[in-house]
């Protein structure tokens, strides 16, 4: 694995901020790292903040939308707002109290930046709980007694039980007032007030910023025309659509009781492109050695180490898992009960399979299933040897055999088939979506078949743990190269472009052309690489969206011997 280290991004790619008094202050500060209804205690001020007759010199930030002064904390967090936890709990400000779970795949956080003027709290993106939908809001904290909060785009709740309050409290057991703050200027007279917004409401101050301003007791409170800006959002990377369409190859037949192909060998061969030539013999007694049984009932599946690594187009296999009804997939992804009612699209949508008599077999009713290594031909095969149909009928011997060069056979002693009630399939699927070649003849068959070329996609992922965050280093790879050569793209997105035009049938590009960064890396017949890329530690980078797409060289995929891979859309943020 070669990895290509590449400059910071260029300054063209920099979307200035253009900006007066604005919304949100972009410079957040630190990350508290926040989990489902936690709360980070005692963080410090660098003021001691007057509210309602005391001092604070620290504060609780809560991820469900509030702070408690000093070093205060509720158990569980207190997701569900209501005025009378406002009014029996500790002294809270609660600029947008709801149930929210930073630690969801895809939402932001809660940050905090404490300046000697200020103290900034952030929710930046954070999902409702058991939802996507983000909310982002700001409190600032200033050392006469002043708050504002400003509001952002706040999506409508997804469930139906989640209420969402906004107001302040001095807690034990202060008088309650209720406020609009759609009336404002508004005067509270309390300490203690809250507007409740039902789940079904929309919050009606997105893009507005209120002053809070102490009147001892109480606030005056008004609204601060500013500028329209965003919070910085979370950084993502996003994988947009295929690049180049896999291409499986897939072989079969649909026995109904008309062909039967008892007595025949089916023989796999590597072609050296990914494929097999599929050849037929005359069945050949069966080694028997080193018989392993399995406890097989109808419809389970057992997974199973092999003996040798086993090669394969998706790469080396070091197990199977063994269908009881008739089949073996490569790996240990369970490919679901078996069902007996089948169709081509279960053995071309599923998991690589081979099927050697898949049907609704049930080893419980008789017979045995079994894995069986010969040592004289270092071969390994599962063998199903007088398994009944269910409920009980007939007895089916056969068996899948894998050999170390990567060859296969399928090995049909007898089998039968239930008169007008059920069928079986017979054959080889790469699986994953492979187109459908249409049902083929074992039995006429007179002459070797070539099924062709096995082309996986050409992926482009973020590295486990890496996202496009301002000044930081991003890193993302390319596998399933086949080629000596790979550039990364890096620009504006364009709606997906067909590449038949020039050549490249079923591949599409999704970046703008020319692309703002064209990288090249030579990694010389490797199948994976590595693009690293800095990110400027600049915050007007925060909400950028770009695009990236590796291309790599393969001459046998198509006329312009190059094939893409999917898009990855970045949002670049913290």
């Amino acid at each position: 694995m070669r990895t290509f280290v590449v400059a910071s991004l260029a300054s063209a790619l920099l979307a200035p901020l253009l900006s007066a008094q604005q919304l949100f202050q972009r410079n957040m500060g630190t990350n508290l790292g926040l989990a489902d209804d936690a709360t980070v205690t005692g963080l410090s001020l660098a003021f001691s903040f007057p509210y309602a007759g005391s001092n604070y010199t620290s504060i609780s930030v809560c991820a469900n939308g509030y702070i408690l002064l000093g070093s205060n904390s509720i158990p569980g967090g207190d997701p569900v707002p209501s005025t009378t936890a406002l009014q029996t709990g500790p002294a809270r400000i609660a600029p947008l109290w709801a149930d929210y779970d930073p630690s969801t795949a895809g939402s932001g956080n809660v940050w905090f930046d404490s300046l000697p003027n200020q103290a900034v709290i952030s929710w930046a993106g954070v999902y409702e709980k058991g939802a996507a939908s983000p909310v982002n809001f700001q409190l600032v904290l200033y050392p006469n007694g002043h708050l504002s909060v400003a509001y952002g785009k706040n999506w409508l709740p997804a469930t139906t039980k989640l209420d969402r309050l906004i107001g302040a409290s001095t807690g034990n057991g202060a008088t309650f007032a209720a406020v609009d703050f759609a009336a404002h200027p508004l005067l509270t007279v309390s300490d203690l007030f809250a507007q409740t917004f039902r789940s079904e409401q929309a919050l009606p101050y997105e893009a507005m910023m209120f002053d809070w301003s102490p009147t001892f007791p109480g606030f005056a409170i008004s609204h601060v025309p500013t500028d329209t800006n965003a919070l910085p959002p979370p950084a993502r990377f996003d994988e947009v659509g295929l690049g180049c369409v896999y291409r499986g190859v897939s072989i079969y037949q649909i026995c109904n009781g008309a062909n039967d192909p008892s007595g025949m060998e089916l023989v796999f061969t590597p072609n050296g492109q990914g494929g097999y030539i599929v050849s037929k013999n005359l069945l050949r007694p069966a080694q028997l050695a080193q018989v392993q049984l399995i406890a097989a009932g109808g419809d389970t599946r057992h997974v199973v180490m092999l003996p040798f690594a086993w090669p394969h187009a998706t790469g080396l296999v070091d197990r199977v898992t063994i269908g009881a009804n008739g089949f073996i997939t490569l790996g240990s992804e369970d490919p679901g009960p078996g069902d007996y009612s089948l169709d081509a699209a279960q053995l071309l949508q599923g998991p690589p399979r081979i099927a050697g008599f898949w049907t609704n077999l049930d080893p419980s009713l008789g017979g045995t299933l079994s894995t069986v290594y010969d040592p004289v031909f270092a071969t390994f095969s599962v063998r199903w040897d007088a398994v009944p149909e269910w409920p009980n009928v007939g007895r089916n011997t056969f068996a899948i055999t894998l050999s170390p060069d990567g060859s296969f056979r399928i090995q049909l002693t007898e089998v039968l088939l239930q008169a007008g009630l059920c069928k079986a399939i017979v054959g080889y699927s790469d699986g994953r979506n492979a187109a459908n070649p249409g049902a083929f003849d074992f039995v006429s068959m007179t002459a070797p078949v070539n099924l062709g070329q096995h082309i996986d996609r050409l992926e482009l992922a973020a590295w486990a743990g890496s996202q496009p965050r301002i000044g930081s280093v991003f890193t993302m790879h390319v596998s399933k190269m086949r080629g000596m050569l790979c550039y990364l793209l890096i620009g504006a997105q364009t709606p997906p472009i067909d590449l038949g035009i020039i050549g490249a049938p079923d591949c599409m590009q999704y970046v703008a052309l020319p692309s703002q960064i064209t990288l090249l890396n030579a990694v010389f017949g490797m199948p994976t690489t590595d693009f690293v890329v800095s990110i400027p530690n600049s915050i007007d980078l925060a909400g950028m969206l770009l695009m990236s797409q590796a291309v790599s060289d393969d001459a046998a995929a198509n006329a312009l011997g190059w094939r893409t891979s999917n898009g990855g859309r970045w949002t670049i943020g913290l």
